[in-house]
């Protein structure tokens, strides 16, 4: 019997230089595959500065994410905070730009695309996890870089997006 699971594809946007486009590229990456390529696409923007979160979801409704508590900082505070369970789908903000002030389409309609927002604390969050440890030191840092894939795994994104 074949394996009827589909592959889904992960891709990352790196680089330490700032102003080489790395927004810019991820945001128009993630509409291209939503709309040309048909394709149901999650954004999980782990940039402190929020950019993308801000294009994506405009400023009042990132704020109001923000101050739910309903971003990417989540999953590292699982890690940070013991007593933190790994969060659900509620961080998932689905298709942030299909309505209100902030609509938006590309080639002529809008994409199926859902965003993780970022937050400006993740700065603090980065500390944070550099000095929390859990268990041995590999054991540890292992934990701390699978962080995301984690969350992703237990809330079963790979059926759920393309």
């Amino acid at each position: 019997m074949a394996n009827t699971r589909r592959r889904q594809k992960r891709i990352c946007i790196v680089n330490f230089k700032g102003g080489v486009g790395k927004t810019t590229l991820a945001l128009h990456l993630a509409c291209g595959l939503a709309t040309y390529g048909e394709s149901e696409v999650l954004l999980v923007d782990v940039d402190h500065q929020s950019t993308l979160s801000v294009v994506c979801l405009g400023g009042r409704r990132w704020d109001t994410a923000v101050g739910a508590g309903k971003t990417v900082d989540a999953i590292f505070q699982h890690f940070v905070k013991q007593n933190r369970p790994v969060p659900g789908l509620d961080i998932v903000s689905v298709r942030p730009y299909a309505s209100g002030s902030n609509s938006w389409t590309y080639g002529g309609q809008p994409p199926k695309l859902d965003l993780v927002p970022s937050t400006l604390e993740l700065d603090e969050t980065e500390l944070d996890l550099s000095s929390t440890t859990v268990g041995g030191a590999i054991e540890s840092e292992w934990a701390k870089r699978s962080l995301i894939c984690q969350w992703i795994d237990q809330n079963d994104i790979a059926n759920k997006y393309d």
